[in-house]
């Protein structure tokens, strides 16, 4: 969006008098939604009082919110980028070049199209000389600054990865019914330790129609099945251990018809003996439905009460 910028000309100056190089604007930004309205408002004053000492006129003023440096995707940069164009400034005030941006390529490109423009940007805290060495301290700040958001993004992915392998909470949202513990783990949050009937206020009393265990917790995967509304899903894609072992309510999954889907990548080498092995010792009978004529319901009927069998199709 461009924007038509009124000129703040002192009193003492008319408009048509005003010399170009003497009129800026000023650009601010912060990355992080950590950040506060604070880390703006102490960019804006700090140009202020840098254009009061070196005589520039301030006509207008962008600032981007929880915007990253890394690319110039910025809806008041590229505003500001568009105005050059107008001929309504002659400078951009920034607080350092990180302010502009943390990507070189993008620096270069769009310094440039300033000066194609007839606008130069100018640091506020970075003193850059006009001289063949300013050039070369230019692209080390420049540089650092990539390197700097480069570096601390690799970190936090990392510090990432070393929280989850210790079960530990990485930030975002945390799940209902749960608070971040002084470990810096999961815990219970006591005021809303019966998840059960939290899950049923926030279902109107039907349950979900999907429940996931991505953690491994065999008491959490236990009481999923009383959170799923009837015809639900369970979906285990977690990493369980060889022995772990559910007690799981036949009648209950029987009732609901509730589906189980799980997600394993491993070589079917590494479990076809033992999956071979377990299916010798189940006793799966009572899963398997009968067909009996109409006239045997009453036989049916005692079939099912002695739960010899949880499904029976009765022909007509």
């Amino acid at each position: 969006m461009s924007v038509e910028i009124n000129y703040n000309i002192p009193k003492n100056k008319k408009a048509g008098h005003t010399d170009l190089e003497n009129l800026a604007v000023v650009y601010a930004r912060y990355s992080s939604r950590s950040q506060t309205e604070q880390s703006i408002e102490g960019q804006l004053e700090a140009a202020r009082a840098y254009a009061a000492a070196h005589g520039y006129t301030i006509v207008h003023e962008y600032a981007d919110r929880a915007k990253s440096g890394r690319t110039d995707n910025r809806e008041q940069f590229q505003a500001m980028l568009r105005d050059t164009s107008k001929k309504q400034f002659g400078v951009i005030l920034v607080w350092k070049v990180d302010r502009f941006g943390r990507n070189r390529e993008e620096l270069t490109i769009n310094k440039l199209k300033c000066k194609k423009n007839g606008v130069r940007v100018e640091y506020i805290a970075e003193t850059i000389p006009d001289t063949p060495e300013g050039v070369i301290l230019e692209s080390v700040l420049e540089g650092f600054a990539e390197y700097y958001s480069l570096q601390l993004s690799q970190n936090i992915r990392r510090g990432q990865a070393e929280s989850a392998a210790k079960c530990q909470v990485i930030g975002g949202n945390r799940p209902l019914g749960y608070l971040t513990g002084p470990d810096k783990k999961f815990v219970i949050d006591p005021a809303t330790e019966r998840i059960e009937e939290l899950i049923l206020m926030y279902s109107d009393g039907q349950g979900f129609d999907a429940v996931i265990d991505a953690a491994g917790e065999l008491t959490a995967i236990e009481n999923a099945v009383g959170l799923l509304a009837r015809g639900g899903t369970l979906m285990l894609f977690s990493n369980y251990k060889v022995n772990d072992a559910l007690r799981l309510s036949l009648m209950e999954l029987y009732w609901k018809q509730i589906t189980i889907l799980t997600c394993f990548g491993a070589d079917t080498s590494n479990y076809t003996a033992d999956s071979a092995n377990i299916l010798r010792h189940l006793n799966i009978a009572c899963l398997i439905g009968q067909v009996l004529p109409l006239d045997e319901f009453q036989h049916a009927m005692q079939l099912y009460g002695s739960r010899q069998c949880l499904r029976i199709l009765l022909k007509i």
